[in-house]
């Protein structure tokens, strides 16, 4: 057992405790995010869907073939919150109106460009799910960006239990940061905040489980440089953890 700086050990049931919060905290309320927001409702988030749909087709330089050689479904453009000139609620037809609606049911547009230029692996559970459930099983639009964003939420939350059980102390000081509403909100979006936040929380919690050894094997060292080399996929906000650590 892990004892923290102040002499005070850490009982074995808070640190369960701390796991187990995280878990549900972001499973319910994000799950629930992730479909009480509306459609591009997220920051930037119609140019980081034109991104995971270009990565779809096994394309991950931005704008390398995104427009005429693929096309954006017009569908995902008609649903969106921002797609009125002035934004307004949601109509309450909405559902039934673009519920099984597929990807290519308004057609494509052509010529689109996306500022969306971030390292793929900080778009790869979304584009893993547009993939599967879009191109190959065919799935309606809406169910399609729904899983698109579930399978960004469940990848935060790995990241950040794993984080959190790795953490030798201050466990429920780096769970609250973990599930702040902000953070529950951009995990809950197609963005790459929701895997460079779980990378840096992370980093925080795996530096600080090494810290607290006595004396460091090669496997760890190893794990060491994976962390920091990781870290580096992240947006670039993240990057001065690094070195402060």
């Amino acid at each position: 057992m892990v004892t923290p700086s102040d002499g005070i050990p850490l009982r074995p049931a808070e640190s369960r405790a701390a796991e187990i919060y995280v878990l549900v905290v972001l499973a319910v309320f994000g799950t629930a995010a992730c479909f009480l927001l509306p459609v591009s409702a997220g920051y930037d988030e119609e140019d980081h869907v034109m991104r995971v749909w270009e990565m779809s087709a096994s394309t991950f330089l931005p704008n390398q073939r995104l427009g005429a050689d693929i096309p954006f479904p017009a569908v995902v453009r008609a649903m969106s919150y921002r797609d009125p000139s002035l934004v307004r609620a949601v109509a309450p037809e909405f559902w039934e109106a673009y519920g099984g609606l597929s990807l290519d049911s308004r057609g494509y547009i052509p010529w689109v460009k996306t500022r969306s230029v971030y390292s793929p692996p900080l778009l790869l559970p979304q584009t893993l799910a547009m993939r599967l459930f879009g191109r190959e099983l065919g799935l309606s639009a809406l169910a399609t960006y729904y899983a698109s964003r579930l399978a960004g939420l469940w990848a935060y939350l790995l990241l950040a239990w794993l984080a959190v059980r790795s953490i030798p102390y201050g466990k429920w000081l780096l769970a609250i940061a973990a599930t702040v509403p902000v953070a529950i909100l951009q995990s809950a979006t197609i963005t790459p905040d929701t895997i460079s936040n779980g990378v840096a929380l992370l980093f925080v919690g795996g530096v600080l489980a090494l810290a607290a050894k006595k004396e460091l094997s090669w496997r760890e060292v190893g794990l060491l440089i994976l962390l920091g080399s990781v870290l580096f996929w992240g947006k670039v906000n993240i990057i001065p953890l690094r070195p402060r650590i």
